[in-house]
């Protein structure tokens, strides 16, 4: 939604930002500062354990998200919801694993997958993470930062730093600290 109000073609937040520029700096100007910020915003919503998915594009997908520098990853499961057709199909065909509404967070085993166990599901998911978050891909996707944006580079490298730790402490896997 943020990126929305500041690119093209409609980039509200840009004719705001104009209003209260020097004339001499125009829409355009303002349209191309703001592509450095925008290039650090990508990040990747990725699903595994849908109908199809056997695991073996694992990982290619984390080579890609580590080749294009993606900023962030958030990694989902399936989460069929009470009410949608996704949800009553499951449950006619018994492949729910539990409909304790606590459970539904995108990163349990909520379904059977068709094409891998519950346990490969969640071995892919945090397999994405591990690698995505680890110490030599922080350090690949943010050794160039985009248009120079130091700051914004320094932020998401921190961000990303966190997610670090908090994987290890789940996983015993190494952290900057350790």
């Amino acid at each position: 939604m943020q990126i929305s109000y500041l690119s093209p073609p409609f980039g509200p937040a840009v004719f705001y930002l104009k209003a209260v520029t020097p004339p001499e700096i125009t829409v355009g100007d303002i349209f191309h500062s703001i592509w450095p910020f925008m290039a650090l915003q990508v990040v990747a919503l990725i699903m595994v354990g849908l109908d199809g998915d056997d695991g073996a594009g694992i990982d290619d997908t984390s080579e890609f998200l580590r080749r294009h520098r993606v900023s962030a990853l958030k990694v989902f499961t399936p989460c069929p919801f009470p009410g949608t057709k996704y949800f009553k199909d499951l449950d006619e065909a018994g492949r729910l694993l539990t409909k304790d509404w606590s459970r539904y967070d995108y990163g349990s085993a909520l379904i059977k997958p068709t094409h891998q166990t519950t346990e490969q599901m969640l071995a892919d998911h945090a397999k994405l993470y591990r690698e995505f978050y680890s110490l030599k891909s922080i350090a690949y996707r943010f050794s160039q930062p985009a248009g120079k944006a130091y700051l914004e580079t320094f932020f998401w490298v921190i961000t990303n730093l966190k997610f670090n730790r908090i994987l290890a402490k789940q996983a015993n896997m190494p952290t900057i600290s350790g």
